[in-house]
């Protein structure tokens, strides 16, 4: 019975590694011929959203802070394509680029109208007719139109929508219909850290902001900042007005902090050691 028990078990050790052998094998094979999948990349960019005036009327505007170039087509080059959406009460519009207007790279500044039937994009408002945003919310978010993954989303202009309640008289004077504008009101982050060379202020790391970097945001929105240290150092503090919201002593380790809804100038500093 034991001599049965021991060939068994040499059996089973020799099934064992044949088959680890195997795996092994297969293994080798796939990266000696590619074999592996190839997982296609999303498009990485740093964009900065914006409402500025227009001859009464307000228009989205849209500055790439850094990343990889997105284009509007499909043409050749085109690495990463990307569509552009805004979400207003009036319903949702793709945004259309002006003829012309193929991409988008790092230090580019666009902006994004309403026509009163849809959005363009365009890198020139000269000779353009604008209309005023639609009365309420509006987001703009950005698409890798090759992956679907959602590249930034944004709300540019804060605002609710109301339903009339049932059996409520509206009065109304035979007055001129007053044109209904979408506004916004931004506030400023201003961004520090000490001391200076240890490390750096972000918005979406590695894009580095410069020491004192003031952040134009809209008013009532949340902001998310970023402080990172140099290997071997670590952000010990973060104040936000004066006031103490992270210690800590994790060295090389990224550090956030998020800013909710901010209503007036708001300050963060960090010390790094």
């Amino acid at each position: 019975m034991k001599q049965c028990e021991e060939g068994f078990s040499e059996v089973m050790d020799e099934t064992l590694i044949i088959a680890l052998g195997i795996a092994c094998a297969v293994v080798v094979m796939i990266v000696m011929f590619g074999v592996l999948p190839n997982i296609q990349k999303s498009a990485y960019i740093v964009p900065l959203y914006g409402v500025k005036n227009v001859s009464g009327h307000s228009v989205i505007t849209l500055f790439d802070r850094g990343g990889d170039p997105v284009y509007f087509n499909a043409s050749p080059s085109a690495s990463y394509r990307t569509i552009i959406s805004v979400d207003t009460t009036a319903g949702t519009f793709t945004a259309v680029p002006a003829p012309g207007l193929n991409a988008l790279t790092s230090g580019d500044l666009v902006y994004i109208y309403y026509t009163g039937s849809g959005f363009v994009i365009t890198g020139n408002l000269n000779g353009t007719s604008v209309t005023s945003l639609p009365v309420g919310q509006v987001t703009v978010r950005m698409v890798d139109a090759n992956t679907g993954t959602l590249i930034s989303q944004e709300i540019v202009v804060k605002g609710t929508v109301t339903t009339p309640t049932a059996n409520v008289t509206i009065t109304t004077t035979a007055t001129a219909t007053p044109t209904a504008t979408a506004t916004v009101s931004t506030r400023t982050i201003t961004v520090r850290w000490s001391p200076q060379g240890l490390g750096y202020g972000s918005l979406a790391p590695p894009a580095q902001l410069s020491n004192g970097q003031e952040v134009i945001v809209p008013r009532g929105s949340s902001k998310t900042i970023y402080f990172v240290p140099n290997i071997n150092k670590a952000v010990r503090t973060i104040k936000l007005g004066g006031t103490t919201v992270y210690t800590g002593s994790s060295v090389g380790s990224t550090i956030s902090y998020t800013i909710s809804n901010i209503v007036e100038d708001r300050e963060i500093t960090a010390t790094i050691s």
